[in-house]
């Protein structure tokens, strides 16, 4: 318990750049990426059978990043990714924050209760253009809920 505590009070574990290429003048071609919470959303990506490579190429290609930077503008909060297995959640910082706060406990429901009908949240992450800009909260859950593509 105390150790779960200490993952989840620091700030962040990683930081890493992400260039795109061959992308037209004029676009965001660069991310500074933040990882939060590294081991104990591992952790849960173990208890959901989510490999955490099959996780990292779905989250961190070019065309998850460029969603991202286009969502971040128009306000549209959720995006299912093309291989419909992770649903992205842009956040508010205050989000970010409950999210952190509630961490310890939802790890712990689930430990015990691993067939929950909780969402599974396996990342909570911060991307910020690298030419500057709004930095944007993300966190990624298992697509359990569904979202109809195209819907407006």
């Amino acid at each position: 318990m105390t150790l779960l505590m200490k993952q989840v009070s620091s700030k962040f574990k990683s930081s890493r750049t992400t260039k795109i290429p061959n992308l037209p003048p004029g676009t965001i071609t660069e991310f500074v990426w933040k990882d939060y919470c590294t081991s104990v959303f591992r952790n849960i990506q173990e208890l959901g059978d989510v490999r955490y490579e099959d996780y990292m190429l779905s989250v961190c290609s070019h065309e998850t990043l460029m969603e991202l930077a286009l969502r971040s503008y128009c306000g549209r909060p959720f995006y299912m990714r093309p291989d419909d297995r992770f649903v992205i959640k842009m956040l508010r910082k205050s989000e970010a924050k409950v999210l952190m706060e509630l961490l310890p406990s939802n790890y712990r429901h689930l430990e015990k209760h691993s067939n929950s009908l909780l969402a599974k949240i396996y990342g909570l992450h911060a991307a910020r253009p690298g030419t500057g800009g709004p930095k944007v909260g993300v966190c990624y859950s298992d697509s359990s809920v569904t979202l109809t593509r195209g819907s407006k």
